[in-house]
C-alpha cells in the first residue's frame, strides 16, 4: 500500500482540511499515545525521555528510511525485532528470518485486510464503507478473474497501450516533444486498465479516466492526514479532510453508473455463453446477485465496488513504471541496453508471427527482468507485508515474543531490497540481474510475478498482491511499445525520486524527450 500513497500531496484540493488534519497530528504527537505494543522491543529514534515518542515520531517523517536501514543491521540482521515510532502508526518491525511463520498464521489471528482499513481509512474517505464487505470473496476474486481476461486479448491489449501511447506522445518522426512521465504514464494505464473493466468506449473517455486516477490520489492523502487525526476525533474531522475528493467520485458515477443500470436491464447478459459482455462490470454485477444482501446488487452499490477496484489497477503500475522509465533511460547508452531489451522483442515477435502473444510476453526474459531490478530498486516504501494483529489475546512469534492484539507488524521491506549480502551492487540498477540469475539457476530469480522473502514488493504468501500478473502483462506491453514506436533522449542522470514520509515516490514533474520513430 506504500505506493498508492503515492500522489502529489498540493494536487488534491484538500487545502484547509490538511492544514487541519496536520494541527490535530500535533495534539497527537502531544498526547504521545503508544497503542497497543510489545514491551521489551527497541524504540530507534528515542532518545530521551522527554518528549521522546513524539521527537521520534517526527523524526520518522523525514528520516524514515535512515532509521529503518540502521536498525535493519543493527537489530533485524541479528534476528532481533524493533518499533518504529510513526504517528500513523508505530510498527513492529520482524526480521526476514519471521516472515514465513508470520504470513502461515490465520487470518483469524493476524490480518491483511484490517491493516488495509487501517491505511484507506474507508470509513471517511470512500463514498460507502460497506464495499470492504466481502472483500475476499468479491473483490480478491474480481482481480483474479482480470487475469484470465487478458491472456486472449494480449494484441487487443496492445492496441489499447498503442493508441493511448500515440495520443499522448504525438506520430511526428521530424519533432522530439517532451512530456511528463507520470502524467503521461497514468493516463495510458488507466485507460488500458479500464479497457477490461468498462470497455470500449468509456475507457477513452478523457474526463472517466481522469476521474479515476484523481480520485485515487485524493483518497489516499486524504488516508494520510485522517491517520494524523487521533482515533476519537476522526468521526468528527475524517468526513471533511475527505469531503473534496466526492467531486471526482460524481464524475466517475456520472459515466459508470448509468452503464451498470444498462447491463441490470438486459437480462442476456447474465448468460455465461455471451463472452462478448464478461468485462469486470458484468463479473461484478453477476456475483452481486450471489450476494444475500440487496443493496449489493443496487447501481449505486457496484459503482462504489467498481471505483475501489479501479482505482487499484492504476496507482501501483503506475508508480512503478514511471520508476522504470526513468531508470532504462539513465542507464549509460554505451552499455546498449536499449537495442538489447528492443532486439529481444523484435526477435520473440518474429518467432510468433508477428502477434502479440501471452507466450510471447512471457519469452520476453531480459525485459522481465528489466523491470523486476528497477521494482526492487525502487520498491515502494521502507515496510511491507504489513498485517495487523486481531487475535484478542495477541499472538506469539517464533521467537517467543507477544505481540497484544491492535499492534501491526511489518517487514523491512526497502532494507532486504538493498541488503548487499542478497543483492550485490544492491543499490545500482542492474537490469539483466534477474536474467542472469535464472540462467545460473539462482533461487530467487523467477519473472516479475513471482514473490520471495527477498523480493516483496507485491508482498509475499497466501495474500501476495493479487493483481501482479496483470501489472506485469500491462507493463511489458507499455515499455515494448515505446521501445519499437519511439525514440527517447537519454538522460545524463536520473532524476531523484523523493521520500515522503516511508513512501518512495517517482520523480513526479520530470520529463522526458521522445520522437515517434520512423518505420524500420
Amino acid at each position: 500500500m506504500g505506493a498508492l500513497n503515492s500522489v502529489h500531496l498540493g494536487s488534491s484540493g484538500l487545502g484547509a482540511p490538511i492544514l487541519l488534519a496536520i494541527l490535530l497530528s500535533i495534539f497527537k504527537l502531544l498526547w504521545a499515545f503508544k497503542g497497543n505494543l510489545p514491551k521489551g522491543v527497541p524504540w530507534p529514534g528515542i532518545r530521551s525521555k522527554l518528549l521522546g515518542w513524539p521527537r521520534a515520531s517526527l523524526r520518522s517523517m523525514v528520516y524514515a528510511r535512515e532509521m529503518v536501514e540502521e536498525s535493519y543491521y543493527r537489530y533485524t540482521k541479528q534476528s532481533e525485532h524493533f518499533i518504529l515510532p510513526n504517528f500513523l502508526c508505530d510498527d513492529v518491525v520482524v526480521p526476514r528470518a519471521e516472515l514465513k511463520h508470520l504470513l502461515s498464521m490465520p487470518d483469524e489471528d493476524l490480518n491483511l485486510l484490517e491493516a488495509l482499513k487501517d491505511q484507506l481509512q474507508p470509513w471517511y474517505t470512500l463514498m460507502n464503507s460497506c464495499v470492504m464487505r466481502n472483500f475476499y470473496t468479491v473483490q480478491v476474486p474480481a482481480v483474479r478473474y482480470l487475469d484470465k481476461l487478458v491472456p486472449p486479448q494480449i494484441e487487443r491489449m496492445m492496441e489499447e497501450v498503442g493508441n493511448s501511447l500515440t495520443l499522448r506522445l504525438g506520430d511526428n518522426p521530424e519533432a522530439w516533444r517532451d512530456i511528463s512521465v507520470f502524467d503521461t504514464v497514468e493516463k495510458v494505464v488507466s485507460q488500458v486498465g479500464n479497457f477490461f473493466v468498462v470497455g470500449d468506449p468509456l475507457c477513452r473517455n478523457e474526463e472517466y479516466i481522469q476521474a479515476v486516477f484523481q480520485f485515487g490520489k485524493g483518497l489516499f492523502v486524504a488516508a494520510t492526514f485522517i491517520r494524523m487525526v487521533p482515533k476519537f476525533l476522526r468521526p468528527i474531522f475524517g468526513p471533511l479532510i475527505a469531503f473534496s475528493n466526492r467531486k471526482n467520485y460524481y464524475t466517475f458515477a456520472k459515466h459508470l453508473t448509468p452503464l451498470i443500470t444498462q447491463r441490470l436491464n438486459e437480462p442476456d447478459r447474465f448468460d455465461p455463453k455471451n463472452t462478448a459482455s464478461q468485462d469486470v462490470v458484468q463479473w461484478f454485477i453477476n456475483r452481486s446477485l450471489t450476494l444475500p444482501d440487496p443493496r449489493d446488487q443496487t447501481p449505486e452499490f457496484l459503482t462504489y465496488r467498481l471505483m475501489l477496484f479501479s482505482l487499484a489497477v492504476v496507482q501501483v503500475i503506475s508508480v512503478a513504471t514511471t520508476h522504470l522509465l526513468f531508470d532504462l533511460y539513465s542507464f549509460p547508452p554505451s552499455a546498449s541496453l536499449i537495442p538489447e531489451l528492443r532486439d529481444e522483442i523484435l526477435e520473440v515477435l518474429k518467432a510468433e508471427g508477428g502477434t502479440w502473444t501471452m507466450h510471447g510476453l512471457n519469452k520476453m526474459v531480459k525485459l522481465d527482468s528489466a523491470i523486476k531490478e528497477s521494482m526492487r530498486l525502487s520498491c515502494f516504501g521502507t515496510r511491507g507485508c504489513t498485517r495487523k494483529v486481531i487475535k484478542a489475546s495477541g499472538i506469539t512469534l517464533s521467537n517467543g515474543l507477544w505481540v497484544p492484539n491492535g499492534a501491526t507488524i511489518t517487514t523491512p521491506l526497502w532494507s532486504i531490497h538493498h541488503d548487499e549480502d542478497i543483492y550485490p551492487h544492491a543499490d545500482q540498477y542492474v537490469p539483466f540481474r534477474f536474467y542472469n540469475a535464472a540462467k545460473n539457476q539462482v533461487s530467487g530469480s523467477k519473472s516479475i510475478g513471482t514473490t520471495s522473502p527477498e523480493f516483496l514488493s507485491f508482498g509475499h504468501g497466501r495474500h501476495a498482491c493479487p493483481g501482479r500478473y496483470f501489472a506485469a502483462v500491462e507493463m511489458k506491453l507499455l515499455v515494448a511499445y515505446l521501445l519499437l514506436n519511439y525514440d527517447v533522449e537519454p538522460l545524463v542522470t536520473r532524476p531523484p525520486s523523493q521520500w515522503i514520509a516511508t513512501n518512495y515516490l517517482p520523480p513526479m514533474k520530470a520529463v522526458l524527450r521522445v520522437k515517434r520513430r520512423r518505420p524500420q
